[in-house]
């Protein structure tokens, strides 16, 4: 028995030497080939995926699992996909994350095919100097193929640090530019899109160029009965537009914040669902709170996790910080840490050390719990709801 189990041994060890000489003789013959390519990890200087930090801790746990530090944020050289219907918050992320490359001493380039860049409203809400076309670049193409002829440019060159494409639903390609209105153009951005996303993977990968894609969701209408109806939401712009992606966020309304019983609109609570992500767990979600002029409230964001981790008290519709009072009703508490920086670097620094990976950020504002006399939903949202 020993002898049979010896020679079982000695020939596995010839097998895997057979192996290691074949995958050897393999790699030799491919970079004969290919001119000494590198194709393989132990060849190249390999890092695992390097992030960025937004300013919005919760955004920041659903792209990676982590609030703050360096392994938080925006994963660097992957592609990512915001969808959402209209009005929705879709261009306020994009710029959020645009904003971060740039504090971070980034380069980013704006590719607006909805010629809907306001340069004043992106520098009053976003901080962005639109104006400084080194470090913020913007495109304003005719037609899709210039745009995603921008993005092979500056890709292969590793010239910017971030692209952002506004969006793939105002993406017209020039066939469809060119045609009379009614001519029929099925299918024709989704194969633009399968040959343009293969020109730019290799070359976002190896320069860490992050790319963001904006696009809406569409209504599925199917007929039944003679009736038209609804079957559902989807992505336009074909299949590839699910697949290439590595991280995907759905944006979903979930209710309109009132004021002053029902007279005074104060922003949206919006989800921000990570439907795919290649780079992190998926399927995680968080609220944020979307002010109209202002963009998302990283105010609001860092109160409602200082809440949800009890180093802020809510007593009806107030907010205390110990006995200092933040303020009364959730806008009231927005503008007061707007305009108190260090009061809200104070909440927030006692609110990281109780922040755990895997602890989930709160879902829904303390206002939807408790019937708060400032701040409402809607009846009328909720009905159509």
């Amino acid at each position: 028995m020993k002898k049979k189990k010896r020679k079982l041994i000695i020939l596995k060890e010839l097998e895997m030497f057979k192996k290691r000489d074949s995958m050897q003789l393999a790699q030799a013959e491919l970079k004969a080939m290919y001119q000494d390519k590198k194709f393989f990890i132990e060849e190249m200087e390999f890092s695992p995926v390097r992030r960025l930090e937004t300013r919005f801790p919760t955004l920041n746990w659903i792209l990676s699992g982590s609030y703050f530090g360096e392994k938080a944020g925006i994963p660097l050289g992957k592609i990512l996909l915001i969808a959402g219907m209209e009005s929705i918050g879709k261009s306020a992320l994009g710029f959020e994350i645009a904003r971060s490359f740039i504090h971070a001493d980034g380069r980013a380039l704006w590719i607006d095919a909805e010629a809907s860049f306001d340069p004043e409203y992106v520098r009053k809400t976003f901080n962005i100097d639109a104006q400084d076309h080194e470090i913020f670049k913007v495109a304003k193409p005719d037609y899709g193929e210039q745009s995603f002829d921008i993005m092979t440019k500056f890709s292969e060159a590793n010239s910017v640090d971030l692209m952002v494409l506004d969006s793939i639903v105002a993406t017209a390609t020039k066939k469809i530019v060119e045609n009379n209105a009614g001519d029929i153009t099925i299918g024709e951005l989704a194969r633009k899109l399968s040959t343009h996303f293969p020109k730019i993977i290799t070359s976002i990968d190896k320069n860490e160029i992050t790319v963001v894609y904006i696009n809406q969701l569409r209504e599925n209408m199917i007929t039944m009965g003679g009736m038209m109806k609804s079957a559902g939401k989807s992505i336009p712009g074909g299949n590839a537009l699910r697949f290439y992606p590595h991280v995907i966020l759905l944006l979903k309304e979930i209710k309109e914040l009132w004021v002053n019983g029902d007279t005074e609109y104060f922003g949206s609570e919006i989800e921000i669902y990570a439907d795919k992500n290649k780079t992190a767990l998926p399927k995680k979600f968080s609220n944020l709170i979307l002010v109209p002029g202002e963009g998302f409230s990283r105010e609001l964001d860092i109160l409602l996790l200082a809440s949800q981790t009890g180093v802020v008290r809510s007593k009806a519709s107030w907010y205390y910080f110990g006995e200092q009072a933040v303020g009364n009703g959730l806008k009231q508490c927005h503008y007061n840490l707007k305009e108190k920086p260090d009061f809200l670097e104070e909440i927030w620094t006692a609110t990281k050390p109780l922040l755990q990976p895997e602890s989930s950020p709160i879902t829904d504002t303390q206002a939807d719990e408790e019937e708060h006399e400032e701040i409402t939903t809607s009846k009328k949202k909720n009905k159509k709801k």
